[in-house]
């Protein structure tokens, strides 16, 4: 668990939640629950059914990117092969959404977003812990820019300025 990126507001409202994702104390359930769904993504896979990788990120205590490089990991430990598990966050969510025409893969007239890694994820995914660098909406992001955004993650709005910024929102 990555709590120290969910901002204090958030834990407080969620904090039975929050208390009974970060604590051990019932670890056969949550075993139980890992394995019956991670055994129906390798049965869905096996018998080519289309998966589209998800994490639930941001449902308040689960952390954009990083615990989306987390389901990733789970679908490898349930025996999906890392190819179609880079395809599940690629090729089909653009199939999925219509636009794979536009995004989904590296080729010219699609959007330029893309990690750039040291190293092949087909081989080792915790490469995509620590890219080289991003390129977001085709501006560039190296390992310094990466590193500082981390940071400013881990930061948050004081109280007042949170809820100013969630009523935005009502």
């Amino acid at each position: 668990m990555k709590a120290h990126y969910i901002h204090p507001f958030l834990k407080k409202l969620a904090q039975n939640e929050v208390d009974f994702i970060t604590t051990l104390d019932k670890p056969q359930q949550w075993r139980s629950k890992a394995d019956y769904l991670g055994n129906m993504a390798k049965v869905f896979n096996d018998n080519k059914v289309a998966l589209v990788l998800g994490s639930d990120s941001g449902s308040g205590y689960t952390i954009h990117g990083k615990s989306t490089i987390d389901e990733m990991e789970l679908l490898l430990h349930y025996g999906i092969a890392a190819n179609d598990i880079l395809k599940a966050a690629t090729l089909t969510p653009a199939a999925a959404l219509q636009k794979e025409h536009e995004i989904g893969r590296v080729a010219p007239g699609y959007a330029a977003d893309l990690i750039l890694l040291d190293a092949d994820p087909r081989i080792d995914l915790s490469v995509l812990r620590k890219p080289v660098a991003v390129i977001k909406a085709g501006r560039l992001f190296e390992q310094a820019s990466l590193a500082e955004l981390d940071k400013k993650a881990q930061q948050h709005l004081g109280w007042f300025d949170t809820l100013i910024h969630l009523f935005q929102f009502i």
